[in-house]
C-alpha cells in the first residue's frame, strides 16, 4: 500500500506530494490526514498523508517512518480546499500545509488528544450578505446580527481585532478565541487545538485564520472589507482573505458576510450587480449640512504653499487656531503618505537627482540622520555637497516629507505647549499622559492617533495619490477619507488639501454613490476588476536581458494558452515594474485580464505553464510593484 505525503517544507511549486511505501505493520491504523515520519532527501522530516492507494511499490520507493500521532490533524475537506488554494495562488500545497499547522513541537505533536475530524460534505451554496454600518454601535449590532453559532470574523489588522472585541458583548468576548502572527508560540498552540476540536463558538482573526482546522462554520465574517491588508501581497501565496473566506464558506455552508464602514468598489458592484443581500445600504445622498459619519463636513483647499513653507497656508491657519484655543487639550493629525525629510536631491542646472547605487531610484533625504537614504533596500549614504553628473553645488531638496512638515509644524507651534511626533510604517509610537501632540505621520501613523482627542486633520498630498499610476489609486485615496470621518469625533474639523478639487472624489463625499458610479466606469471602459479577474506574473534578474528574454518567452507560451481557452481574456505583453532594478533585480510582469467566465480551474491550468523562477499574484492590489 503507498501513501501521498505532503513535506513540512516550503517547496518549488511543482513539488508539492511525494508518494512513500506504508510499513505493513502500520497499514490499519494509517490515516489521510495524520503528521508522519518521512526520510526525505538526506534527513528524517515530517509530512501529512494526503492519500492512500494501492498500488506495487518500486525499489526506489523509500518507507514511511513512525506516526507522530494516530488521529489526523487535518481533515479531507480542508487538504482539497487547499489543493485548490494552491493551484490557484500557484503555491505547492506543502507550504500551505505548514501555515494550516502550529510551530511543529515533536512531543506537544505526539501526546495531543484530538477529536475525530468531521467528515466531509456538499453543503449548499448560500447568497452573500452585506452590511454597511456607520458608527460603533452600528458596527456591534451588524456583528451580533451574523454571530449566532459557530463563526469566523476576519480582520485586517491586529487592531482591528481589539476594535471589534471592544464592541462584542463582554460574554461573547470572552469566550473568543483571538489568532494572529503575534501570539506567543504556546497560545497558538492551544488555540489551534481548541479549534480543531469544535471547541469555540467565535474565532476573531487576521487574515491567516482562513486556515485554521475548523470543525464547523456556521457564519464567516470579513470585517474592514475594504483593507488591502486582507491581501497577503508581500510573499507566496499571495492570497486574499476574501477569496479564501468565500471558498470556507462554500465548503461548511455558512453565511458569507462583508461588512465596513467603506464599502469596496468590488463590493459595491456585487450588491448592485451580483444580487447580494444587502442591510442598510442606501448612501446615495447625505444631508448637505453634516457628512455620513459626523457632524462637521470636510473643508477642501486648493493646496497653494506660501514662497517659504511647504504646508499650505490655509492649513497653517487652522493648526494655529487650534493651537491657540486656551485651555482646550486638543491634538492635530497631519496626514502626508510620504516618508523623510524630503522625497530627494535634484539639481537645478542639470536636473540630475541622487540615486539609490542599488534600486537606480531616487533617495529621499532623512532630516534627523542628515543622509540620503532608500526606502526599498533601506540603504544609505551621505548627502553630496555637489551634483553628482556636473558637480554643480546648486543641489536642492524637492518634495516634502513628513520631516520637513513636522520641522514647519515645529516653527509655527514654539509658542504653544504641543509635542510634536513623527510617525511612519518604520517608527511607531504609543502616545501616553494628557499632553496634546500634534502627530506627523504617514499611513501607518492612523493606528495611533489618539481620535477621541483630535481637533483638526490635515490631509496633505492628496494630488501625489491620485496620480499613482494604478487602476484602484482612487479608491484607496476615497477609504482614507472615509476611515478619517468614521473614526474622528462629529467635532474635529477635516482639511483636504488638493490642487485636483474638481476630482470625483471630492464632488462625492455627499453624494458617495457617485464616486463609486464613476469609478466602476472608468474600470469597465479598461477591463478592470470587478469586470475582469487579473492575474499577475513577474519575474526578476540581475541581468537585464535574461529578464527581457525570459518574459518574452513565457508571453508567447502564454498567449498560445491563452488561444486554445477560446475566450476573451486579454494578454498585457511584458512591462517594466516600478521600481524596475529593485534588490539587486531587474523585474517585468506580464498581465492577463481573464474574462470574469474563465474559472478557477482554467487559471490553474495557466498557472501550471509559468515557470517556477517566476512569481504568482492572483487578484493582485498593485499591478506595478514587484
Amino acid at each position: 500500500m503507498l501513501a501521498e505525503v505532503i513535506p513540512l517544507r516550503n517547496l518549488p511549486r511543482g513539488r508539492g506530494v511525494y508518494t512513500y511505501k506504508i510499513p505493513l505493520g502500520l497499514e490499519r491504523n494509517f490515516n489521510v490526514g495524520q503528521i508522519v515520519d518521512i526520510p526525505f532527501q538526506k534527513k528524517t522530516i515530517q509530512g501529512v498523508v494526503s492519500e492512500l492507494k494501492h498500488g506495487e511499490s518500486g525499489d526506489n520507493i523509500r518507507e514511511v517512518g513512525s506516526v507522530v500521532n494516530p488521529t489526523p490533524f487535518l481533515g479531507e475537506g480542508q487538504l482539497a480546499m487547499l489543493a485548490e488554494i494552491g493551484a490557484l495562488y500557484g503555491t505547492p500545497i506543502s507550504t500551505l500545509v505548514k501555515m494550516s499547522l502550529p510551530a511543529y513541537r515533536r512531543k506537544k505533536f505526539q501526546q495531543t488528544v484530538l477529536a475525530d475530524a468531521p467528515p466531509t460534505t456538499t453543503p449548499a451554496i448560500r447568497d452573500p450578505r452585506y452590511f454597511l454600518y456607520k458608527n460603533s454601535e452600528t458596527h456591534a449590532s451588524a456583528i451580533a446580527a451574523n454571530s449566532i453559532g459557530n463563526t469566523l470574523i476576519l480582520a485586517p489588522r491586529i487592531q482591528n481585532i481589539r476594535e471589534i472585541l471592544d464592541v462584542l458583548p463582554r460574554e461573547q468576548r470572552d469566550r473568543a478565541i483571538i489568532w494572529h502572527s503575534e501570539l506567543r508560540e504556546k497560545e497558538q498552540f492551544e488555540n489551534w487545538i481548541k479549534i480543531r476540536n469544535g471547541d469555540y463558538n467565535l474565532i476573531v482573526a487576521t487574515r491567516g485564520g482562513v486556515f485554521l482546522p475548523f470543525f464547523h462554520l456556521d457564519n464567516v465574517i470579513v470585517d474592514f472589507e475594504h483593507d488591502e491588508n486582507h491581501k497577503h501581497w508581500d510573499q507566496a501565496p499571495r492570497f486574499n482573505a476574501k477569496d479564501i473566506a468565500t471558498i470556507l464558506a462554500g465548503r461548511f455552508g455558512a453565511e458569507y458576510t462583508e461588512m465596513s464602514y467603506s464599502p469596496s468598489v468590488e463590493a459595491y458592484y456585487s450588491v448592485h450587480r451580483r444580487g447580494w443581500r444587502a442591510t442598510d445600504f442606501n448612501f446615495s445622498s447625505v444631508d448637505e449640512k453634516k457628512d455620513t459619519y459626523g457632524a462637521i463636513p470636510p473643508v477642501i483647499y486648493q493646496s497653494i504653499p506660501d514662497k517659504n513653507n511647504f504646508l499650505p497656508f490655509s492649513a497653517q491657519k487652522q493648526i494655529q487656531r487650534v493651537a491657540s484655543s486656551a485651555g482646550e487639550d486638543k491634538d492635530i493629525f497631519i496626514l502626508l503618505n510620504r516618508k523623510g525629510f524630503a522625497s530627494g536631491l535634484i539639481c537645478r542646472l542639470c536636473g540630475w537627482t541622487e540615486s539609490c547605487n542599488i534600486c537606480k531610484l531616487p533617495m529621499k533625504y532623512h532630516d534627523q540622520d542628515n543622509v540620503m537614504k532608500c526606502f526599498y533596500c533601506k540603504t544609505s549614504q551621505p548627502v553630496p555637497a555637489v551634483c553628482g553628473r556636473c558637480a554643480s553645488p546648486l543641489v536642492r531638496l524637492f518634495g516634502p516629507g513628513i520631516e520637513r512638515i513636522a520641522s514647519e509644524v515645529k516653527k509655527m507651534s514654539e509658542k504653544f505647549n504641543y509635542d510634536i511626533i513623527t510617525i511612519d510604517s518604520e517608527s511607531s509610537t504609543s502616545l501616553v499622559g494628557d499632553r496634546p501632540v500634534i502627530i506627523v505621520g504617514t499611513d501607518a501613523a492612523m493606528a495611533e492617533v489618539r481620535w477621541d482627542r483630535v481637533a483638526l486633520i490635515v490631509y496633505l498630498g492628496i494630488d501625489r495619490e491620485l496620480n499613482i499610476p494604478e487602476f484602484n489609486a482612487s479608491e484607496r485615496v476615497w477609504h482614507k477619507i472615509r476611515e478619517i470621518q468614521y473614526r474622528k469625533n462629529p467635532n474635529a474639523v477635516l482639511i483636504l488639501s488638493a490642487n485636483q478639487t474638481a476630482n470625483a472624489i471630492f464632488k462625492s463625499l455627499l453624494e458617495p454613490d457617485r464616486m463609486y458610479r464613476i469609478d466602476l466606469n472608468a474600470r469597465r471602459k479598461a477591463d478592470y476588476p470587478p469586470y475582469r479577474r487579473i492575474v499577475k506574473f513577474f519575474y526578476g534578474n540581475p541581468d537585464r536581458k535574461i529578464t527581457e528574454s525570459e518574459a518574452t518567452a513565457l508571453a508567447e507560451r502564454l498567449k498560445t494558452e491563452l488561444t486554445k481557452m477560446k475566450n476573451e481574456s486579454i494578454l498585457i505583453y511584458p512591462i517594466e515594474m516600478h521600481p524596475f532594478y529593485y534588490r539587486g533585480r531587474y523585474w517585468q510582469a506580464i498581465i492577463i485580464k481573464f474574462a470574469t467566465s474563465v474559472t478557477d480551474r482554467e487559471i490553474a491550468d495557466i498557472n501550471r505553464v509559468v515557470p517556477d523562477s517566476w512569481k504568482i499574484d492572483f487578484n493582485p492590489i498593485s499591478l506595478l510593484s514587484p
